[in-house]
Order: C-alpha cells, then structure tokens, then sequence
C-alpha cells in the first residue's frame, strides 16, 4: 500500500504534457499489443515462412537505425510535440496498410516507411519524459511508462485471445483471415482513441522547437556534441548494440515458437504474454526501491545477470510451461531495468544533446536487432529455434559485460582491494 500510495503521490505531481502523453501512450501500446499478437500469424496462415516476418521486421529495424540519428537532431528542430505526433501518425497508416494489402511489396513498403517515422517517435520520447519531469520524480515517470506500457499488453493480449471467439459467435462462418482482418480494424480504433490526449500537450522552454538560424547539418551537428557527451554515447552504443542483437534474435519470435513448437494457439500464448506483464510490472514498480537501496547502475548489472539461466530455459525446456516459466521471469528482471538505464542515460547527457544522443543509440541498437532478424529467420528455418535462445544469451552476457566495465569498474578500488 506504502508503494501505490507513493506512486499515486508522484502521479499528481506530473504535469499536465507528462500525463496526457501517458495516457495516450497506454492505448497506443494496447493498440500494437492486440496486433502484434495476430500479425505474425496472419502471415503463417496466408501461407508465409518465419524468414518472411523476420525480413519485414528487420526491414523496419534498418530504417528505424538509418534515421535514427536524423530523427535526433529534427526532434531538436521541430520540437518534441510535433515529432511524436508526425511520427506515430504515419506509423499507424502503414498497420493499416500492411493489414489489408497482403502483397509482398506494399509489406515491406510499409514496414520500411514505418520503420523511418518511428524513428522520430522514438527519438524524442525519452527527452520528452525526462524534460517534462522533476529530478525528484524522473525514475518514477519511466518506471509509470514501463508499467502503464506492460498493462496495455496485459490487456491487449488478453482482449486478443478473446477477440476470435467473440468474432465467431457474432458472425459464425467467418473465415480465419478475414477475424484477423477485424481484429487489426479495432486494434487501430484503440489507438485513435488515444490521439485526443495528444492534442492536450503544449510545448515547454526544454523542448521547443530550434530556431532556423541555429540549424546546421547531421555531421556539424554531431561533431559539436560536448566531448563528455560523446564519451558516454560510445560506450553505450556498444552496451546498446550488442544487447540489441540479442533481443533480436528470440523476442519477435516468441509468438511463432510456441505456435510451431507447442501447437499453441492465440489464446494460449496470450495468457502467457499477459502473465509475463503482469510479472514485468511488479519488477518495474520495485525499480526505483533497488535503485535507492544498491545504486542505480548495479541494479542494472544485477538483474540481467540474474536473467541469464533464464535462456537456456526457454532453448530446451521440455513444456511450454516451463519455457513460459523461464520467459515469464527473463522479462521480469530484464525490463526491470529499463526505467533506471531511461534515467542513467538522459542524466548522463547535455539538455542538447538528449536527442541527438537518443538517436545514435537508437540506431545502434535497432541497426544489430535488424541483423539479427535477418539471422534468426533463416537460422529457426535451417537450423530451429533452439539455438536462437543460445544466440542471445552471447550477446546478453557481452553487453552486461561492457555495462559493468564501462559504468561501474573501477580499477583504482580494484588495486586498493588487491
């Protein structure tokens, strides 16, 4: 109760652009989690492979990398307000697209076009958050998006499960991909419902728009970027990079592998995905208390370390319920991290370079998980998906292992406990 109550105290303390961006991000999340839920399945039952869908993310993910660092400096130069609204607009008209012109062409069309608005969207939400927040309530405003984010899944995956079964009873005799059809029509009602909280945001002194006088190009803008700046945003490409392959290789395709492994259907694995945020928002809500208690950055350390059996789990478990087990737990200490490195990168950067920054780490991040999409489709059809998991694990361990050296190692301590 000391929790919800504490939570509920920094909620009122929100300003109104904090809240009306939450809000809308909670039905544009619940939004993406019914249609994801049914995407990669359409395709399967449209008669395509897993290295199809894999293609089509990791198209989405290149251009998502190849505009990142441009989607920084525009968010600079538009403002935060208009790059969330151009961004996640577009985006929504190539679901829509993608959802009911099923040719291979106008598919990866509109993943690519998707993939470069997001790309905006992305790049200025953290700013936004964090510049829209106070220091003394910033890890509760990212640790409420990451709980608000994983509700909508929970919902969404569990209004998903139900939606065939309504759809059927409401209109017997309809075909398996026309209720997919539907499914995606309300999946996108969701979200427009959501888009009238935008209109609500105004733009603030942190995140207006730079003035035409002040705009130089991608190169001049990166080279002036403070040098400390540039230090920290190395490190973390490689932290990003790497950590950004590793989800690549096994998350897009966990839907898939519980239908191809153990037969499981939409009903099924959403329970499971809803289980699985459910758990993840415990963990959240708890982040800031671990951050408080050991510091945020061995917080970090330690809860991906803890995740890491998790892997091997999910490659040979002898049951979807221990598989579902092991990944219900993976997400929980991994995404129980992701408020405390939100606050950790954003605090470690100039009010300049926020964006910028965010995008570079973007790029990187989505540059490896588009790699890696390419590799797990054509490695679950060569060689299954087993070894996808062992894939991952590598490269969870490797940029755990650059987290630490680079943010926590100290050698000085070392020498002096030595």
């Amino acid at each position: 109760m000391n929790i919800l109550r504490e939570y509920r105290m920094h909620w009122k303390s929100f300003n109104t652009n904090l809240k009306s961006f939450l809000k809308f991000d909670l039905c544009n999340q619940l939004s993406i989690a019914v249609y994801s839920l049914y995407f990669p399945r359409y395709l399967i039952e449209l008669g395509y492979a897993e290295d199809l869908y894999g293609s089509l993310m990791a198209s989405a993910s290149v251009m998502v990398a190849v505009f990142a660092i441009f989607a920084g400096i525009m968010s600079d130069r538009i403002g935060r307000r208009n790059s969330i609204m151009a961004g996640i607009g577009i985006s929504k008209i190539t679901y829509l697209t993608r959802a009911f012109l099923v040719f291979i062409p106008i598919l990866y069309g509109s993943h690519i076009i998707h993939g470069a608005v997001i790309s905006l969207y992305n790049a200025s939400t953290m700013p936004f958050i964090f510049e829209n927040s106070a220091p003394e309530n910033r890890i509760h405003a990212f640790s409420v998006r990451g709980i608000m984010m994983r509700a909508s899944s929970i919902i969404g995956n569990l209004i998903g499960g139900l939606l065939p079964l309504i759809i059927i009873q409401v209109m017997p005799g309809t075909t398996t991909i026309t209720t997919y059809r539907i499914i995606f029509a309300l999946s996108l009602v969701i979200a427009l419902i959501g888009f009238r909280e935008l209109f609500k945001i105004k733009a603030t002194p942190g995140e207006l728009s730079e003035p035409k006088s002040e705009r130089k190009g991608l190169v001049a803008s990166i080279r002036e970027l403070p040098k400390t700046d540039l230090v920290f945003i190395a490190k973390f490409v490689l932290v990003r990079g790497t950590i950004g392959f590793g989800a690549g290789m096994f998350l897009p395709f966990m839907n898939t592998y519980f239908l191809r492994c153990f037969d499981a259907g939409p009903e099924i694995t959403g329970v499971i995905f809803s289980v699985a945020n459910f758990a993840v928002i415990l963990g959240i809500t708890l982040a800031p208390y671990m951050s408080d208690k050991i510091g945020m950055e061995r917080a970090i350390v330690i809860t991906r370390m803890m995740s890491f059996p998790m892997f091997l789990v999910m490659a040979f478990g002898p049951s979807i319920w221990w598989v579902a087990g092991a990944y219900l737990v993976r997400n929980t200490l991994q995404q129980m991290s992701g408020p405390l490195q939100d606050t950790f990168i954003m605090s470690g950067l100039s009010r300049k370079t926020r964006a910028t920054a965010n995008g570079i780490m973007s790029a990187a991040g989505n540059g490896t998980r588009s790699i890696a999409l390419f590799v797990a489709g054509n490695v679950i059809v060569t060689l299954g998906y087993s070894y996808l998991f062992v894939i991952a694990l590598v490269f969870y361990i490797i940029s755990t292992a650059f987290f630490y050296k680079f943010f926590i190692y100290d050698p000085r301590k070392e020498a002096k406990a030595a």
